[in-house]
């Protein structure tokens, strides 16, 4: 894994930390965690890694960087559709379609 993805990870975590514990209120509408600022951030690290068309539902570093972002999301809301989600992004990362 080169260093760049590497710190677009880091990055990724960093920012969910930051605004899952004030933009997200998951566990009152069950809803999947999506604040408009990790939306916009999550897009630009596709548009960098060149995650595009067909490719961004089947990369494998994305379904893996997605799902850490969907388990997070449901510790941190107690949210089961987001553990469902992060099952799924994982099939992608792992080799589950």
């Amino acid at each position: 894994m080169k260093l760049v993805q590497l710190k677009y990870i880091l990055a990724i975590i960093c920012l969910f930390l930051s605004i899952l514990r004030h933009d997200c209120n998951c566990n009152k509408n069950k809803r999947l965690a999506n604040p408009q600022e990790m939306r916009s951030f999550s897009d630009r690290v596709d548009d960098r890694m060149g995650w595009h068309g067909g490719y961004k539902d089947s990369s494998r570093p994305r379904g893996f960087i997605h799902g850490v972002w969907h388990y997070g999301a449901g510790v941190a809301t107690f949210n089961k559709n987001e553990f469902r989600r992060g099952n799924q992004q994982f099939g992608k990362a792992f080799g589950r379609r």
